[in-house]
């Protein structure tokens, strides 16, 4: 995974995520009190594999963008055609 920041400073913009060079899924981060969370919605089907990989990666992340967050969550949406 790496995720392409949208060099906005709103939290809400959806910027993507890269999976092997191809854009697969879209994130946003949000912060409530002490909890960041990193939310993404994949673009298509992601495998097992890829969601072991974008979660881990987007765990890394999201302490890096929200370094003074007493907790943190990655939260990867089910692919709805």
């Amino acid at each position: 995974m790496r995720a392409m920041p949208s060099g906005s400073t709103s939290s809400r913009t959806t910027s993507p995520v890269l999976v092997d060079g191809v854009v697969a899924a879209g994130y946003a981060v949000s912060r409530k009190k002490d909890v960041a969370t990193l939310e993404i919605e994949p673009y298509h089907k992601l495998s097992r594999g890829e969601v072991r990989e974008v979660e881990d990666e987007g765990e890394r992340f999201v302490r890096f963008m929200e370094d003074d967050a007493g907790r943190y969550e990655v939260v990867v949406a089910k692919f709805v055609a």
